[in-house]
């Protein structure tokens, strides 16, 4: 899986941007919470969407978006990594990131995020795969040709 991520933020209803990086360290605090009850989660138990789902791994990428679209209303213009409000968006996008792994959307290096209006988010990921041909066995290929049509 992808070890370190860059994330560009675009606020356009606030005309701010953002960038950070996600290392391994950090998908770690994720990875280690995965499967356990979440208390965020347990809170939302009322709520359809979020009913019968109780840590990271029961929700869907689409849930992962609204975790991420509702932590905009928590940046600042000063982007301090150490607030909790950050790390809070940081873990979120983590978390939405981590579901696109699971779900085999893997081998990205960016994800660009843009809250487009205040229920409106664009997600892209920029995709990196390398294909060695050298690396894999090589069929035996015979070409037919049938010129009795």
């Amino acid at each position: 899986m992808t070890s370190v991520v860059e994330v560009l933020v675009f606020d356009q209803t606030k005309n701010e941007a953002f960038d950070f990086v996600i290392q391994e360290n950090f998908l770690k605090l994720v990875d280690d919470t995965w499967y356990s009850s979440n208390s965020i989660l347990n809170s939302l138990q009322h709520l359809g969407n979020f009913r019968n789902k109780a840590c990271w791994d029961d929700i869907t990428i689409p849930e992962s978006h609204l975790f991420v679209m509702h932590s905009f209303e928590y940046l600042k213009s000063s982007f301090d990594e150490d607030l909790d409000e950050i790390r809070s968006f940081k873990f979120f996008t983590a978390v939405m990131m981590r579901k696109y792994q699971f779900s085999g959307v893997d081998g990205f290096s960016q994800i660009t995020i843009t809250k487009q209006t205040s229920d409106k988010l664009n997600v892209c990921l920029t995709l990196e795969d390398t294909f060695d041909y050298n690396k894999i066995k090589k069929p035996s290929i015979q070409l037919v040709v049938n010129n009795s049509i």
